[in-house]
């Protein structure tokens, strides 16, 4: 009898087990996925709709907010560039060289010409 009662005893206190624990497992799914109404679900989808579309109209203004801003640094560049142009112009023609081959004095001479060019002038050079 100590066996039937003691199997009996074990068949019940499973049964309890599964019961509390189906209990438990209830009052946490409440607690942390609350039971929406229909209405609640279709304002929440519309809601996320909205969400998603506000999401998307922000992407696409900071990619046309990007693409302005390349478009005004190239612009820029590009007037920089027809600026310089002129400028080098008037440069080459300021520089005068003389038929001896010395520039006249007060007029700038370009730095690539100069570091290209030998020292001219007396003591400089080989066999001096």
């Amino acid at each position: 009898m100590s066996d039937s009662i003691k199997g009996a005893i074990a068949e019940v206190s499973r049964d309890i087990k599964d019961s509390v624990g189906e209990m438990i497992e209830q009052s946490v799914q409440s607690i942390t996925a609350p039971q929406l109404t229909p209405q609640q679900i279709q304002q929440k989808q519309m809601q996320d709709q909205k969400d998603l579309a506000e999401a998307r109209r922000k992407i696409q203004w900071f990619k046309n907010l990007t693409a302005a801003q390349k478009k005004v640094r190239d612009q820029e560049k590009q007037k920089q560039m027809q600026k310089r142009e002129p400028e080098a112009e008037a440069q080459k023609k300021q520089v005068v060289i003389t038929p001896a081959g010395k520039r006249q004095p007060g007029t700038p001479i370009r730095e690539d010409i100069a570091r290209s060019r030998q020292e001219i002038g007396k003591g400089h050079g080989v066999g001096g």
